[in-house]
């Protein structure tokens, strides 16, 4: 006997030009086994027992269709117009060229790089790599052969020449000349090498001793743009800069230990550039003398939270500054960091307070799930052996999530994305993350840092539910604990669809992910937000539950 169909619900709801397929809550169950669970009373739990309905998306929505690994096509980006036939993209070979002066011989040894801005807007940038090569008729020639989606083409593009070791330490990274946008084509070129600045250094321990085994690089904005050179014997070191480094961005240089050593690192005063290149920069008139510091010691600190009881697998982190020497340009920092243990001790080496008023400030993360709050701890004299005790307590959220027809919804994946803005008594540190699955009612909690988040609702694959996000949850101070809240998921439509490869004739592509965004409004200030995410079947086929509009001001939260 074959399983009733679920009846439609109050109808089509219009969307701007576009129609959508209310469904309502219904009986009978699905034809196929149930991969995940819509309304626990059993009524319409999975996307199996839902009609496909005739509906679309808003046309302002994106998808994303990602080709499945090992397959010859390409991610595309598609406005959701394009629903319900979807065409994954061809793949285009560019050619990456990277020349320098005649009397430049190129790097062997690296990875080009090609970057787009995605058609997605408010999307991550796109980027595609491929290990670069010297042909043997232009030693001072990379060439890169890349393969990128082919609609990107005719895009602004930026090129990036980056040296792996041991080249990088001659070599900087090279990035083409911003002023000179490149758009991407089945051939690019670019130049490398053409007016690079050099800046030298000495870097002496503080008996006025080389100090070899350090790394001196160059920052700006984060991102790297020197080469990674190595301290000799007497300690000197020759920093290369392409003619590409910005002239409005100031540079900070560090010289940091090799991996395998416990020593400190030394940070310079950030500098302005004056252009154009090539310039002489000369920040360290004199040699750069490290402060004297003792052999670092095993500590053993405990952490514990407010109650004193003992906090397991917290990350904690010790930093200190070492006091400077007359010839001092900038700072002399040390840093080590260490997981707590079953009895909540944490075993850092640190240098023991030698100058006697050496302290530590302490960074401490509980796990997720602890009631203890992200702390940072003011500065400690380890050789005291105090405890790391935490400064607060993370607050519960608590609620309850139920579809639009009031039934709870299981299984639902919760994840809490803090903002960057540093937690309460930390200059740095942002919250920690969290995440929970809701319970067969529909219940669920959170452990929270205090903060803003962004808190996605993930129903179970196969479930009737749709995806929710909500955005800038506040998250008080314990004190101020919210009481349980009850989230609605929105009303649902159906929306399905067909991947096709235009690399195989236009056949059907099976294991495909399909993504579907809602995009922000120009100017963008946020990231897209997924609405909902499938995978095509064997024959091509997918089909997934969309959110129709809220129609109350609270974002689908009561």
């Amino acid at each position: 006997m074959t399983a009733p169909r679920c009846a439609r619900g109050p109808g089509l709801r219009r969307w701007g030009a576009l129609l959508v397929a209310g469904l309502a809550g219904c009986g009978g169950g699905g034809s196929g086994s149930p991969t995940g669970t819509g309304g626990s009373n059993g009524l319409c739990q999975t996307l199996d027992c839902l009609d496909a309905g005739t509906g679309t998306v808003p046309p302002t929505w994106w998808v994303e269709v990602d080709p499945p690994p090992g397959s010859t096509a390409a991610v595309a980006f598609l406005p959701a117009t394009m629903l319900p036939t979807l065409s994954v993209d061809r793949l285009m070979t560019v050619t990456a060229t990277f020349s320098g002066p005649i009397n430049v011989v190129a790097p062997s040894k690296t990875t080009a790089i090609v970057t787009v801005s995605s058609p997605l807007p408010g999307g991550p940038a796109l980027s595609f790599q491929a290990a670069g090569a010297v042909p043997a008729a232009a030693s001072n020639t990379v060439v890169a052969s890349l393969q990128v989606p082919g609609n990107l083409s005719g895009r602004v593009a930026t090129m990036t020449l980056v040296p792996l070791p041991p080249d990088d330490q001659q070599t900087p990274v090279y990035i083409n000349d911003p002023t000179m946008p490149i758009k991407l084509n089945q051939t690019m070129a670019t130049s490398i090498g053409m007016g690079d600045s050099t800046l030298s250094g000495v870097l002496l321990s503080s008996n006025a001793m080389g100090a070899p085994g350090f790394v001196a690089r160059a920052f700006q904005a984060g991102a790297q743009v020197s080469n990674a050179a190595p301290t000799q014997s007497n300690g000197s070191f020759q920093l290369v800069f392409p003619s590409t480094v910005s002239t409005v961005l100031s540079l900070a240089i560090q010289l940091t230990p090799q991996p395998d050593s416990i020593a400190p690192w030394f940070v310079a005063t950030p500098f302005a550039v004056s252009g154009p290149f090539p310039v002489a920069l000369t920040p360290f008139p004199n040699s750069i003398v490290l402060p004297s510091y003792a052999s670092p010691s095993p500590f053993s600190l405990r952490v514990v939270d407010q109650n004193g009881q003992p906090v397991i697998g917290a990350f904690v982190q010790a930093q200190t500054t070492l006091p400077g020497t007359p010839n001092d340009y900038g700072q002399t920092l040390f840093s080590r960091s260490g997981q707590s243990d079953d009895n909540g001790f944490a075993a850092l080496e640190l240098f023991p307070g030698a100058p006697a008023d050496l302290q530590y400030g302490f960074v401490v993360v509980p796990p997720p799930g602890s009631s203890g709050a992200t702390s940072c701890l003011s500065p400690i004299d380890p050789s005291m052996n105090v405890l790391l005790q935490l400064t607060g307590a993370r607050t519960e959220v608590a609620g309850h999530v139920v579809d639009n027809g009031s039934n709870p919804v299981a299984n639902v994946t919760i994840t809490a994305t803090p903002g960057p803005a540093p937690v309460p008594g930390c200059l740095s540190t942002p919250a920690a993350p969290g995440t929970t699955t809701t319970d067969a009612s529909g219940n669920f909690s959170l452990l929270l840092d205090q903060g803003t988040y962004q808190l996605d609702y993930d129903p179970p694959g196969g479930s009737s539910a749709p995806r929710w996000t909500e955005l800038s949850v506040t998250v008080p101070p314990p004190s101020a604990t919210p009481a349980p809240r009850t989230v609605v998921l929105p009303a649902m439509g159906v929306v399905s669809g067909m991947v096709l490869d235009p690399n195989n004739n236009n056949k059907n592509l099976p294991s495909a992910t399909v993504r579907l965004y809602e995009p922000c409004t120009a100017p963008c200030s946020s990231a897209p937000v997924l609405k909902a995410q499938a995978v095509s079947d064997a024959n091509g086929a997918f089909r997934f539950v969309v959110p129709l509009p809220t129609t109350g001001p609270d974002g689908g939260v009561i």
